[in-house]
């Protein structure tokens, strides 16, 4: 009698042994396919980020250059006005 409580005792051991080891392979290879993924996502971003980056260098030009040309307009127009009728 005590050799079959002993063999299930050791069963039961093995048993659980093996669930955990298969759970735990399980967690590792699950880390380790994301991986590859999570790269791609981040390089992804990072060129996102740098497209995104040079979008803003180009507005800021432009703002720059229609702040000058809009200068450059109202300039001219008083100037013109005063021609007119300030008789400067």
């Amino acid at each position: 009698m005590l050799a079959i409580v002993i063999s299930i005792i050791s069963l039961l051991v093995v048993v659980t042994n093996f669930i955990l080891s298969v759970k735990d392979r399980g967690k590792k290879e699950e880390e380790e396919n994301h991986q590859p993924l999570i790269e791609y996502q981040v390089g992804e971003m990072k060129k996102a980020i740098e497209d995104i980056a040079i979008d803003i260098k180009e507005v800021k030009k432009m703002i720059y250059s229609y702040k000058e040309t809009t200068r450059e307009i109202v300039k001219d127009a008083i100037d013109e006005h005063v021609k007119l009728y300030h008789k400067g």
